[in-house]
């Protein structure tokens, strides 16, 4: 089968490697990849090579937004052949307290797709555990892939408890921003975006969300009762601190540097803001997945833009992925 392989940083090769054995083991699902999203921490893997402490020393497939077709299942599993399914990427151990209580998104074990030392989907074929491969009934693979980014919104959401009537800000238009805000938005609340870029306010006028163009000097008035700070930026943090209402809250998504991730404790403390982390999700992707199916229409300038396996290197040598609000790697 053909995998995309990252050798080296800047250098994806597209490769033919050795397919997994069918049928699969029991218990397990053997998964026709069909569609990949690529995400933040792929291209930072593919720039530098690694993530704080997770390094990639060897070819390495990338990829953990992922959907496709049921191929094959193992004993015990109960998945029609040929159905369209999502993966859900991260399987927890299951013993440790976090995952015993029901939060897994906490798992300090868990074995995640496209995250060393496991491989990721951008490739033909995938064996991956049933209790982690999800329906998508209606839905085609690169809508349901979509799945993964939009968990993060809905755990985000579940942590803050946004609510009918609220008004929630979210700092940061990018594909994470824009699903915590229809999250939001599904949940009854009034929200608005920010962003320092006007590509991104013409994403959001796409999918009908109200967007503000800011800087890191614009003095920033309104308050809201929730702030989702989704781009992990130092002025990022500066702006949710600043217009998150005395007695809000502040749900931190994006994931940055510790040095730009810098909380003025004083002023939060005063106002008695309360600061909540969001990490992964945990028991989110049957929602996201009919959510999905709703807003399908709505989304489209999110899976539009695909690149076929092949392609893949070319498209990220030349940069081109960064035209585009979302890049979907179709196998």
């Amino acid at each position: 089968m053909r995998a995309a392989l990252l050798v080296e940083p800047y250098n994806v090769e597209v490769r033919t490697i050795e397919s997994p054995e069918s049928p699969p083991p029991p218990g397990m699902v053997l998964v026709g990849i069909q569609a990949v999203g690529l995400c933040g921490s792929d291209f930072h893997y593919y720039t530098a090579g690694r993530i704080g402490q997770k390094v990639i020393n060897h070819p390495f497939i990338l990829g953990h937004e992922a959907a496709g077709t049921v191929l094959a299942v193992g004993e015990g599993v109960h998945l029609d052949v040929a159905s369209v399914v999502a993966l859900e990427p991260a399987v927890p151990c299951g013993t440790c307290s976090r995952c015993r209580t029901g939060r897994y998104n906490l798992c300090s074990n868990v074995a995640c797709l496209g995250s060393p030392p496991i491989n990721g989907a951008l490739r033909q074929k995938l064996v991956h555990s049933g209790s982690w491969v999800h329906p998508a009934n209606g839905l085609t693979p690169s809508q349901a892939c979509l799945a993964e980014p939009l968990s993060v919104a809905i755990q985000a959401n579940r942590e803050a408890r946004t609510s009918l009537g609220q008004t929630v800000a979210v700092v940061g238009a990018g594909p994470i921003g824009i699903f915590t805000a229809l999250t939001a938005e599904a949940r009854g609340a009034d929200v608005t975006l920010f962003d320092i870029s006007e590509a991104r306010m013409e994403t959001l006028a796409e999918v009908g969300l109200s967007g503000r163009l800011i800087w890191r000097d614009d003095d920033v008035t309104d308050e809201y009762d929730v702030v989702f700070e989704c781009s992990g930026s130092a002025a990022g943090i500066e702006t949710a601190t600043k217009c998150v209402k005395m007695g809000g809250i502040i749900t931190l998504v994006g994931l940055g540097t510790k040095t730009n991730m810098m909380l003025d404790g004083l002023s939060t403390v005063m106002r008695g803001v309360t600061v909540i982390g969001s990490f992964r999700y945990a028991n989110t992707f049957p929602a996201a997945l009919r959510l999905l199916t709703r807003m399908a229409p709505r989304l489209r300038p999110l899976y539009a833009h695909c690149v076929t396996l092949e392609d893949l290197p070319g498209h990220l040598r030349e940069g081109r992925y960064l035209q585009w609000p979302k890049t979907i790697v179709t196998v």
